[in-house]
Order: C-alpha cells, then sequence, then structure tokens
C-alpha cells in the first residue's frame, strides 16, 4: 500500500511539474494538431496603397507568431527576409517567446546580417537579412514584424491561406485610396471559410479577408505547383 501511494505521488508530482513547463495554449494545440511540428498561431498581412503627390505609394507589414509543438522544430532557427530594389524593408523585430513560471519571457534577437541572395539563377539585386532566433524549444514561440515599401504594385505578392503547417488565424488587410479601382482574382476557396468584409470611408477602403482553423497541407514529391491546389 506504502509503495503504491509513493508511485502516486511521484506520478502526480511529475505531472505537475510537465503541465507547468509548457503553456496552457502549447497542451491545447498539441492535442488539436497532434502531428504537427508547429502551428501559426497568428498570421497579418496588411497592405496600404496609397496616392501621394499623384503617383502610388505602397507599404505592407507582416506578423507572425508560431509556436512550437516538438523538439524537431526547434532547429528552425534560421530566418531570412528579402529586399531589392522593388522591395524596401523599412523595419524589422523579431524575437523568441520562452515560458516559464507561468509567463511567457521575451527574448529579442539583436544580431542581423545581410548577404546577397545567393539561390538566384541570375544576377539581380536581391539582398537577404538573415538571423536566428535563440534559445528555441519545444513550447516556445517565434516571433517576426517587418515593414517594406513596394516600389511597383506588380511586385505585390499573392496571399496564401494554406501552407505546410496547421494557421489558426489568419487576417489579409488591404486599405485603397478611394480613387484606386481594383480587381481580385480567388482560387481555391471553395473548401474553406474566409469572410469577408468591406468598410468604405471618404479617404479609403478597406478590405479585410480572415480565416481561422486552418489544417495543413501535404507537399509532395513530383506534384504541380503548389498554387493549382492551394487556397490564395
Amino acid at each position: 500500500m506504502i509503495k503504491k501511494i509513493l508511485t502516486l505521488l511521484l506520478f502526480s508530482c511529475f505531472s505537475l511539474v510537465f503541465s507547468q513547463k509548457y503553456s496552457d495554449e502549447y497542451h491545447k494545440y498539441k492535442a488539436k494538431y497532434p502531428d504537427a511540428r508547429q502551428v501559426i498561431l497568428e498570421k497579418q498581412i496588411s497592405v496600404n496603397i496609397d496616392i501621394v503627390n499623384g503617383k502610388l505609394e505602397i507599404h505592407q507589414e507582416i506578423f507572425e507568431d508560431i509556436l512550437l509543438l516538438n523538439t524537431s522544430s526547434s532547429y528552425d532557427i534560421k530566418e531570412s527576409v528579402s529586399s531589392s530594389s522593388f522591395y524596401e524593408l523599412e523595419a524589422i523585430e523579431a524575437a523568441t517567446l520562452i515560458y516559464k513560471k507561468g509567463k511567457y519571457k521575451k527574448i529579442a534577437v539583436e544580431n542581423f546580417k545581410v548577404k546577397d541572395n545567393a539561390s538566384s539563377s541570375f544576377y539581380d539585386d536581391t539582398k537577404l537579412l538573415t538571423f536566428k532566433y535563440p534559445n528555441l524549444g519545444e513550447g516556445t514561440r517565434k516571433i517576426l514584424r517587418y515593414k517594406e515599401k513596394v516600389k511597383n504594385p506588380r511586385f505585390l505578392n499573392s496571399v496564401f491561406f494554406a501552407c505546410h503547417n496547421p494557421i489558426e488565424h489568419i487576417t489579409y488587410t488591404l486599405n485603397v485610396h478611394k480613387d484606386i479601382v481594383l480587381r481580385f482574382k480567388e482560387f481555391h476557396l471553395d473548401d474553406i471559410s474566409i469572410e469577408h468584409n468591406e468598410k468604405v470611408s471618404k479617404e479609403s477602403v478597406l478590405h479585410i479577408w480572415e480565416a481561422k482553423g486552418i489544417e495543413s497541407v501535404k507537399l509532395e514529391a513530383n506534384v504541380p505547383d503548389f498554387r493549382y491546389f492551394i487556397p490564395h
């Protein structure tokens, strides 16, 4: 009887320590996505298209909050953001959030390095701002936010509402000057629920697309380009 009580106490203590090691949201999404390496808790893409002195002026801001769900995802420490004569990087901040004593502690990335884009098969002026997330581990979160100026509207990227990781919440916000007329093309959106709202003011038109709880997409070899099946 004494051995059974001691075993029960030890097991209870171990369970308590394990539960305290990780946040409630970790346990929630670990149960929801048991096979996922990580989950994108929040992704926000905000684009502002304005007319300044008779010319288009485009700025966009990207924000990502990614929760690591297993040990292997902690090796994804390297990250990079590109810039060129078409995209001017205006600001960037990145950090790791570590869960300790019931709350997250922020460790900011301090070392950013600029290098040429060696993966390009032809010469261009693309530069990569590279960095590493500090102290990554299971249960930590990667935070990235950056702003850039888009020199030409033709280089605005498509917005993909799914990827190889599950996405808990994604928002695409497009604020456009009232004198600019846009046309949108939608591809493969039938299988997911996306809410679109439009707000008109005296100076601009605000479009907001929002989706929640998007499952990961499995990308296999020898299949057509992902644009043929990923919603965007």
